[in-house]
């Protein structure tokens, strides 16, 4: 073990109160941290090379956890540039956001170098043309569960960016994490901010890239009926609102999901695997 943790025993405490408030965006976003919970998630950030600041330690089990980590082929976090933290069991509970705390929480820096703001102004593509890989596009996805859903999958399949426009759910929302599983420490983002999502697609098409909106419209093509190649680029929209009409007239085409009659349209993640499926097959 390397440096001596430092014990925490209010919650009262000025470095407690930082972590907690990271629960809300504005404070993440005045900090540049994120917080997140659990054994998985803090050896993905720690494997990735994901900037550690604190390591929260539940005092009467750290080193079952510590042991449970090193089996699952993560560092030690007192050997970690982090901070380490022990927090009595009472002060843990209160700070964890999961019902059955692991006994660990993490908080890091953001990922810059993954995760990137980007406006369009004067014509200018955003760094688009630099993106030789796979790309999704993803605009008003609200929940953040759906997001993480998503993201895991883009990393899955070999995707090289994602790229997110509108009201999209914030990447490093602990729901988010949760549900991406690791993947936003290994899959990078494009969050496009002051514009609109038909101006995203126009961007993209100037690059050179097809670009076709996710929708069951019925003058869609159907996924099956469109010879697509690696370098197109699926929309995937709110699944309770849908595409502005905008949007749709900027892509090169809709297309759809057959699905069998009277069926509800799928639920968004659901949706972007199967979109992504394809284009990973593609050459």
């Amino acid at each position: 073990m390397g440096r001596e943790p430092v014990t925490i025993t209010s919650r009262r405490n000025p470095v407690i109160i930082k972590i907690c408030s990271l629960t809300d965006k504005k404070n993440r976003e005045a900090e540049r941290l994120f917080r997140f919970d659990g054994i998985k998630l803090y050896c993905e950030a720690a494997c990735s090379g994901v900037e550690l600041v604190y390591v929260l330690l539940r005092v009467s089990d750290y080193e079952a956890v510590i042991s449970k980590i090193k089996s699952h082929g993560g560092p030690d976090p007192f050997d970690t540039p982090a901070r380490v933290i022990l927090l009595p069991e009472r002060i843990f509970g209160s700070v964890s956001e999961e019902k059955s705390p692991e006994g660990i929480i993490s908080v890091a820096k953001y990922i810059d170098k993954f995760h990137k703001i980007a406006t369009i102004n004067n014509n200018s593509d955003s760094g688009l043309s630099e993106t030789k890989g796979k790309i999704i596009m993803l605009e008003n996805i609200q929940d953040p569960g759906n997001l993480g859903t998503m993201l895991r999958c883009a990393s899955a399949l070999g995707f090289e960016r994602v790229i997110l426009a509108g009201a999209c759910a914030d990447i490093y929302n602990p729901k988010t994490l949760r549900a991406a599983m690791g993947a936003t420490f290994r899959v990078g983002t494009l969050a496009f901010r002051g514009c609109e999502g038909a101006d995203v697609v126009r961007a993209l098409r100037a690059v050179g890239r097809r670009v076709f909106a996710a929708t069951p419209g019925e003058d869609a093509i159907n996924l099956g009926d469109i010879e697509l190649h690696a370098s197109d680029v699926f929309v995937i929209g709110n699944e309770g609102h849908g595409f502005d009409a905008e949007l749709v007239r900027a892509c090169d085409a809709s297309v759809r999901i057959p699905m069998s009659p009277g069926s509800e349209s799928m639920n968004a993640a659901s949706a972007a695997a199967i979109f992504m499926w394809e284009i990973a097959n593609c050459r």
